[in-house]
């Protein structure tokens, strides 16, 4: 649901639900669900935008997968198992805001900031809490435009291993500089630019990043050839893994990664 047109405001809410009752044979319980609620309010200013959004996430799937054979189904058979044995649930709050610029004229300094805070968690009570920061500057002088990303993401993880094995803990924060400068004629643009990564997750290390654009149009823009590189350190959360594959283990060690292309 959201509110008819308008030029000051809008808002609106967003639900899901998606279910299976399983139903293979031989293999365990296959149930899953997926349920979220969401809802985002948005105002238009004079010259800024600023908008706003909270949400909660709700996974529940069944850990059915298993390779089956002898020696695995005596340990099952022979263990007094609760009920959500083989049951997972991810709970996820969170919400999130950002506001930018509207100016009309590109020779003024615009910008874009946003956070992002989400607390996450699942039934074997590994939980992990992020914040992200981020914000764009940018200012066009003539056929040039100089920018600059900055990005800081802070979040601390405490996994649980079991009853009898206790937890571990990692926490980190991973900042981020992605300066840049591009021009644009009536057929090329080209973009030069760098990314820079300081991760301390655990220990600290440095990540640079070459990042290089150029495009040129042929055929009044039927064909516009292109090539670049690129690259950034990315985060990946307990949040991330699970949502990418929620049959995990419940308590995965994590590790960031180099994207390059």
């Amino acid at each position: 649901y959201d509110q008819t047109r308008s030029r000051k405001n809008g808002y609106g809410i967003h639900l899901k639900h998606f279910s299976s009752n399983g139903g293979i044979d031989d293999v365990g319980p296959s149930d899953y669900s997926f349920n979220s609620a969401e809802g985002f309010y948005k105002a238009f200013l004079d010259d800024h935008e600023v908008s706003g959004t909270a949400l909660y996430d709700r996974r529940r799937i069944s850990y059915y997968g298993y390779p089956s054979n002898d020696s695995i189904q005596d340990v099952l058979d022979g263990t007094d198992a609760p009920d959500d044995f083989r049951k997972q649930v991810y709970n996820d709050i969170g919400f999130a805001a950002r506001v930018r610029t509207l100016h009309l004229d590109s020779g003024r300094l615009g910008y874009t900031a946003g956070m992002e805070v989400h607390q996450y968690s699942n039934l074997t009570e590994s939980r992990e809490t992020n914040l992200r920061l981020a914000g764009d500057v940018h200012l066009q002088q003539g056929s040039e435009t100089y920018g600059l990303g900055v990005l800081l993401d802070n979040n601390a993880y405490r996994g649980q291993l079991g009853a009898d094995l206790g937890d571990f803990r990692q926490n980190g924060t991973l900042v981020g500089l992605e300066p840049r400068v591009s021009t644009r004629g009536e057929k090329y643009e080209v973009r030069i630019g760098a990314g820079i990564f300081l991760d301390a997750l655990g220990k600290s290390t440095f990540h640079f990043f070459p990042q290089a654009y150029l495009s040129y149009s042929l055929f009044n823009d039927i064909l516009v050839p292109y090539a670049g590189v690129d690259g950034e350190r990315r985060r990946n959360s307990f949040r991330s893994l699970t949502r990418e594959n929620p049959w995990l283990t419940g308590a995965p060690a994590l590790a960031n990664t180099s994207l390059m292309y």
